[in-house]
């Protein structure tokens, strides 16, 4: 079965290249490279099984010779040997003889000889062995005796036909006489030399079957209906002769003489009617043989007759005008040898019921598809209708066949209903359909090949896989359909797509049976079918959606199926779906990529990103205990991120959109999603969902590049943003950027604060305190010396850039000022608390206001500004000099 099963996948590629001739030559390939396999497969399990025989005859051997040992050592050797017969033997009163006294040898036990265990011989194949039986079964004289006999009786009416010698009627009666003469002499005989007597049955038979056909058909002696009555009878007779007589060669030799009397007698011409109808009914006869008697050899030859004839008639004889007539006759002969395989499998004994015949399993739908290819080709999807009609039929087949000892013959027609339904999609549509039957024909091939246990088939099946999907790659140039989703773009890359992830279920599902190459191709197939899934989901939207929805939809797609990955992996425990869903983060930064919309919420973002991050967030709490540390820090982290990130975008625009450029709107909304994140992270509720889990990871990792933007974005506005409250007036700190930069510095605060309540956090914190104060302190000057330029700029008109404040007087003047009031501040803190660093980073912004006087302030000869700046700082310095003269001893811990 499993050549011919070989032999079944060659003829439907083969068929499919070159019709026939095709099927003929790749049934030929796949017979070749069955019976490769097959003969491989025993070669290793008969080295199996000589080397397990050869283990257990060396360790027989060694305890024979153990035993040999044990039993040829001296009884005074043994230790505590006491002999039990010297117990109960009475004392000897006088010397005993020497001679009784000597002990006689233990028997030499041999040790066994090797046991040699013949080869089975390899199963021969039914052709081989019918060709055996013929040769050397039975009286060969005899039976070549009858062959040539049937032969010269055939050649003679030919002969007579054509040259007229004896009046026609005279020599078909003769000819009949002689049949019946050989048919009663053999039915005589029957119980004196049966198999002489069998052949002189069979030869009369097939002479009685030339009778009448030629009485027909070349002299129109007999009407139709005689002459059909007639064969019925003959056929009748042959049949019930072999089953009374429990003859296999009787009923060969009838349905032989049967089947190549037309041929015989150059038939060809006028309706194939009569022909096939008299096919039909030694079919018919067979089928009666097979209800009662298991005979393969005759269902062999009806099958090979039927099909071998009928293909040499429609070569040579065949014309569309005989469609209506031979169709019919077709799947009549495809239906009676599909029924004679399920009745030979019924019918063997208890013991072998379910022994399939390959031959007319596998054969039967090969050589019926080809006829059939020949017959409908002039009609538009003739081919493809055949081919659904035969797989819906095989598969009803495997539905009836409910009998677990007939599992093999139900695993065919469930093959070849996959298989057949399968030919119907690329036979029905474009090229591309083709490629996709490739594929699924391959998971076919796969899941056969670990029911089968076969390698190769294995193998077919993956190489299928990827040669149907390159091969639907090279079609793509071509056209598709018009229908969304209906069409054979579509739909060919989702049966390669469903193929693939078939594949890797089944070899993830025969684990321990699959080879070690098979795992990692497993895992290959997996990744295969999805991105055949969203390539082709993401093409198909791209073609048949509103240009203002396709974003959000292939969005949506994407998201949907990561969730569907995630529950088939729940559902079915299979690994390898537990990727996408990690994926959909990375799928939704891609989607920021290519062709960016003017912003997030445009063209279907408004549904699509909510959908995303929901889902994302699910499933993250679906997996929290599942997901290795690097991967929860990166899906966790990142999802926040690209939230915040998002926001931004969003409110930036939607701003833009209400306020254009006018006031600092545009600038604080750059800032501010980012800040209430952080604020939200900070002050969240530890008892809810993720930070009841997370909480270090939350306020840790994550936080960590909000706070980080936060502070950046606060230095960035104090040094460019003039902070233009429009419509509001400006005030000093009670503004919209001064107040949104308050805020951030709050929220870090509090940040750093809810750090100090996590014991790792609070380590790492105190550890960086240094750079954090510095960074802070830098951030505040930076901050403050911004709002005292802006302050300028709305009251006194100096434009808010680095060359206006250079250059104005006023300004110098009012930064040396400001700087040395710092100063004093600061030194004044430190000295009280003894806060030895702050002193010194106040002593240097002191210093910096007096460098500054003599390089800046200075060159403002006769000012009043650089009056006042001289004479502030001076001031300044005395009071300095007075409260905190020098830095305190004790530093800050």
């Amino acid at each position: 079965m499993p050549t011919l099963f070989y032999v079944l996948i060659g003829a439907v590629i083969g068929g499919a290249t070159d019709r026939f001739p095709g099927a003929i030559f790749g049934a030929c390939v796949g017979w070749l490279m069955g019976s490769l396999t097959e003969l491989r497969e025993k070669f290793a399990a008969l080295e199996k099984e000589v080397g397990w025989l050869r283990r257990k005859l060396a360790e027989h051997t060694q305890r024979q010779e153990k035993v040999t040992a044990e039993a040829t050592m001296p009884m005074a050797a043994a230790p505590g040997f006491e002999p039990a017969q010297a117990k109960a033997s009475p004392p000897v009163k006088g010397p005993v003889p020497a001679a009784q006294t000597v002990q006689k040898p233990a028997p030499a036990v041999h040790p066994p000889r090797p046991v040699y265990v013949a080869e089975t011989p390899p199963e021969p194949s039914p052709i081989m062995d019918a060709i055996t039986n013929f040769f050397t079964g039975g009286n060969l004289l005899v039976k070549l005796g009858i062959v040539i006999l049937f032969f010269g009786v055939s050649f003679l009416v030919k002969y007579a036909a054509a040259h007229g010698h004896f009046p026609i009627e005279l020599r078909l009666v003769l000819t009949a006489m002689g049949g019946l003469a050989l048919l009663g002499t053999g039915w005589r005989l029957r119980d004196r030399r049966a198999e002489y007597a069998l052949a002189l049955q069979g030869g009369g038979i097939g002479i009685l079957f030339l009778t009448t056909y030629a009485a027909f058909r070349l002299f129109a002696l007999l009407s139709p209906t005689a002459s059909f009555i007639l064969l019925v009878a003959i056929s009748g007779l042959c049949g019930t002769l072999a089953v009374v007589q429990s003859s296999r060669t009787l009923a060969l030799f009838g349905i032989s003489g049967g089947f190549i009397a037309p041929l015989l007698a150059s038939i060809g011409t006028g309706s194939p009617a009569f022909l096939f109808g008299y096919y039909a009914v030694l079919n018919a006869i067979i089928v009666g043989i097979a209800w009662y008697r298991s005979w393969r050899p005759l269902n062999l030859a009806g099958f090979a007759y039927t099909f071998v004839l009928g293909t040499i008639w429609g070569v040579q004889f065949y014309h569309p005008a005989h469609f209506t007539t031979v169709e019919p006759f077709l799947i009549l002969f495809f239906l009676i040898y599909v029924g004679i395989a399920v009745l030979f499998a019924f019918r063997q004994p208890p013991e072998l019921k379910g022994i399939v015949d390959g031959t007319l399993v596998f054969g039967t739908p090969i050589a019926a598809f080809a006829l059939q290819a020949g017959l409908v080709e002039n009609f538009r999807y003739g081919l493809a209708w055949s081919a659904l009609a035969a797989g819906m039929l095989y598969l009803v087949l495997y539905l009836f066949l409910s009998d677990d000892r007939l599992r093999t013959l139900a695993d065919a027609f469930l093959t070849f209903g996959a298989v057949f339904l399968t030919l119907a999609v690329p036979l029905a549509f474009d090229g591309r359909w083709t490629s996709a039957a490739w594929a699924v024909e391959g998971a076919a091939l796969i899941w056969v090949g670990f029911r089968q246990k076969r390698q190769l088939a294995r193998a077919l099946g993956i190489i299928l896989q990827f040669a149907g999907g390159i091969a639907f790659i090279a079609d793509l140039p071509s056209s598709t359909g018009y229908l969304p989703i209906l069409n054979g773009l579509y739909l060919g890359g989702i049966l390669i797509s469903m193929a693939g992830l078939l594949s890797s279920w089944t070899i993830r599902q025969h684990q321990r049976q699959a080879a070690a190459w098979e795992q990692p191709l497993g895992h290959l197939l997996t990744a295969w079918g999805l991105i055949w899934w969203f390539a082709g989901g993401l093409h198909e939207i791209h073609l048949h959606t509103a240009a203002d929805l396709a974003y959000g939809f292939s969005l949506v797609f994407v998201t949907a199926s990561c969730l569907a990955c995630h529950l088939l992996q729940r559902r079915l425990s299979w690994q390898d779906l537990s990727y996408p869903p990690l994926l959909l983060l990375p799928a939704m930064v891609c989607f920021l990529l290519p062709d960016l919309p003017r912003h997030p919420l445009a063209h279907g973002g408004w549904f699509a990103w909510p959908a995303a991050f929901a889902a994302h967030w699910w499933l993250l709490y679906q997996q929290e205990d599942e997901l290795q540390p690097i991967n929860r820090t990166l899906l966790h982290g990142g999802a926040v991120w690209l939230a915040a990130y998002l926001a931004t975008w969003e409110l930036g625009w939607q701003v833009h959109f209400f306020f254009g450029k006018t006031g600092s709107w545009l600038t604080i909304s750059r800032g501010i999603v980012v800040i209430i994140m952080l604020a939200g992270i900070t002050s969240g509720k530890r008892s809810v969902w993720p930070l009841r889990k997370h909480e270090e990871l939350y306020l840790g990792i994550v936080a960590l590049p909000l706070a980080v933007v936060s502070l950046c974005w606060a230095v960035i506005v104090s040094l460019g943003c003039s902070g233009d409250p429009w419509p509001f007036p400006w005030l000093p700190i009670l503004n919209p950027l001064d107040l949104a930069i308050v805020t951030t510095f709050t929220t870090l605060l509090l940040w750093i604060k809810r750090l100090l309540q996590l014991p790792h956090l609070a380590e790492l914190v105190d550890g960086n305190r240094t750079v954090l104060t510095a960074a802070g302190s830098l951030t505040i000057f930076i901050w403050l010396n911004s709002i005292l330029a802006r302050a300028l700029h709305h009251w006194r008109g100096i434009p808010f850039t680095p060359e206006a404040l250079l250059h104005s007087g006023l300004a110098q003047t009012a930064f040396a000022i400001f700087w040395s009031l710092l100063a004093l501040c600061t030194m004044v803190t430190a000295t009280r608390r003894g806060l030895r660093a702050a002193w010194l980073a106040g002593a240097a912004l002191l210093g910096m206001a007096v460098l500054k006087l003599f390089l800046v302030d200075l060159a403002g000869h006769g000012t009043v500004e650089r009056i006042v700046s001289f004479v502030a700082v001076g001031l300044l310095l005395l009071v300095i000099g007075w409260f905190s003269p020098v830095p305190p001893h004790r530093e800050e811990h």
